[in-house]
């Protein structure tokens, strides 16, 4: 590590990287007096991991040497640092403004994928010095000058994200001495006992199969020339903090609680449920589509709608009339004003079912009926006169498809559509600054992480999406081989409806300045 100024290391998780790099970090701020090592990370905690776990309760459990030679060590909020008596420093910041004025001879970004290029050209790269070596000032000397090293660890990632370049960058310099690159998947973990062949087993099961093949597998994903929708346009969306859920059991009886996860419905705003619907469960040789739904704010500027996607859950395997009772819980706790679902396959069904009255054992009530309003064909199998028009049906070919696709891409373009932040994020940035969080049991604590887990789903979908021209010009969208894209289609098509809402009101209130045209003050 020390042979190179750039090391990069694309390792997959639990190989120890963060371990080795304070390992490295320690004897270079012992060998070089008046080292200065800044290890940075997307927040302070995380930076501060590699002080905190790896060289506190590790390397000075295991070196009496290491010890000797740390004159102080802080692991406050106000400092994580280790202070060597030689006049180095190990000191842990956050990738952001408040590193501005910190000094490094090294600097480590660790999950540097998650940290912004700009953040890092502007503000973490103009921290690095030579270190202060008064040999190096005479003549004779000066030749043996150090250069400023930098380290950057992560797991792989997206081929659209900035990472990539740096990786192609580090392979080229390797062949002239400038940088290190060095990459593993988890077949380290199992050789060296840190991990177990069952234990990945497990791992496997939880995850989706791109999030897998990048997290252990260490696989670069999508980023070909034909992809639609790149990671920066869709990590740019993932904006909104404050995720909203649909109540329990205990939450829905208990009428004074109140729960993390209320939002206030603002003047104007329209809220709309998405549905993807899918029946079959998936099995080991065939794949299915699982069910999801979402939850999406449309709130007014003006003569456009900002689209705040703030839930998602998702299920196989539910019959359609227990799905549509699903449905209109959760239309009943978001205040839903429409319905929108694919009304192809398996929407007949559903439409069927929710023109008749539903019954909620589980919560005691009737649900009236509901009805489509902008297709005769499924509106006319609604037979009850007092049924509500508020289901919005997607009828997917080559034109409408189109018409989807084109859509989100412009509401990502102009930042109309917002998703929840990152799982990492709404822990680091969110969720553990609420008691209500805090103070929850681990099943509570899953529940409340999962919408920022689909989050992620999601841009995974959306960035391995690959396009082709079919009839002249028309988009079509496929996924990988053993990907989904149900939970991008469930946003695209809610996205589409609020575009026609959001044409709607352009149209109103053009009429409106016309009118006043007509008046003279």
């Amino acid at each position: 590590m020390h042979s190179c100024p750039q090391v990069v290391l694309i390792c997959a998780r639990a190989v120890s990287k963060s371990f080795v790099t304070s390992l490295y970090a320690c004897a270079v701020c012992v060998l070089y007096p008046n080292s200065k090592v800044l290890v940075t990370a997307l927040t302070k905690k995380q930076a501060g991991l590699l002080i905190t776990e790896k060289i506190e309760k590790e390397l000075m459990v295991m070196s009496p040497n290491l010890r000797r030679e740390i004159k102080k060590i802080s692991t406050g909020q106000n400092a994580i640092e280790v202070i060597f008596h030689n006049g180095s420093s190990f000191i842990a910041g956050v990738a952001g403004e408040q590193s501005r004025g910190l000094r490094s001879t090294i600097l480590i970004t660790d999950e540097f994928r998650l940290v912004k290029k700009e953040v890092l050209d502007s503000i973490l790269s103009p921290t690095e010095i030579i270190r202060p070596t008064p040999y190096t000032m005479l003549p004779e000397y000066s030749h043996l000058q150090e250069e400023p090293r930098e380290i950057f660890l992560s797991s792989a990632y997206f081929k659209s994200h900035w990472m990539f370049k740096l990786i192609k960058d580090a392979m080229y310099d390797s062949y002239n001495n400038k940088s290190i690159l060095f990459a593993t998947d988890y077949a380290v973990t199992i050789k060296h006992n840190i991990r177990t062949k069952n234990q990945m087993r497990k791992e496997k099961k939880k995850m989706d199969s791109t999030t897998y093949d990048m997290e252990y597998l260490n696989m670069m994903q999508g980023g070909s020339e034909n992809q639609y929708y790149s990671f920066e346009m869709v990590a740019n969306a993932q904006k909104i903090k404050k995720a909203w859920y649909p109540k329990t059991i205990d939450e829905y009886f208990d009428k004074k609680r109140n729960r993390l996860g209320d939002i206030k419905k603002q003047a104007g705003e329209i809220r709309v449920v998405s549905m993807d619907i899918a029946i079959s469960a998936s099995t080991k040789k065939v794949k299915n589509d699982a069910t999801v739904i979402k939850c999406v704010r449309a709130l007014q500027n003006r003569e456009k709608y900002e689209r705040q996607e703030v839930y998602t859950e998702a299920f196989e395997g539910k019959d359609i009339d227990s799905q549509a009772i699903r449905i209109r819980q959760i239309m009943e706790d978001f205040d839903a004003d429409y319905f929108v679902f694919d009304g192809r396959t398996y929407g007949t069904n559903l439409v069927d079912s929710m023109a008749k009255v539903l019954y909620d054992e589980e919560r005691d009530k009737e649900y009236v009926p509901i009805k489509v309003f902008n297709n005769d064909t499924l509106a006319d199998r609604c037979k009850n006169p007092n049924a509500s028009p508020i289901m919005w049906a997607f009828i997917g070919g080559a034109d409408t498809n189109h018409a989807l696709h084109t859509t989100m891409l412009g509401s990502l373009t102009d930042g109309k559509y917002k998703i929840l932040v990152s799982h990492m994020r709404c822990k680091e940035e969110y969720l553990n600054e609420k008691k209500d969080y805090i103070l929850s049991s681990p099943e509570d604590k899953a529940r409340m992480e999962a919408p920022y887990l689909y989050s992620d789903l999601t841009l995974n979908e959306m960035v391995n999406l690959e396009k082709e021209y079919i009839q002249g010009g028309k988009i079509k969208l496929s996924e990988p081989r053993d990907g989904y894209k149900d939970k991008y289609v469930t946003s695209a098509m809610v996205n589409l409806f609020v575009q026609e809402l959001e044409i709607k009101l352009t149209e109103k209130q053009q009429k409106k300045s016309n009118m006043e045209d007509y008046f003279i003050f």
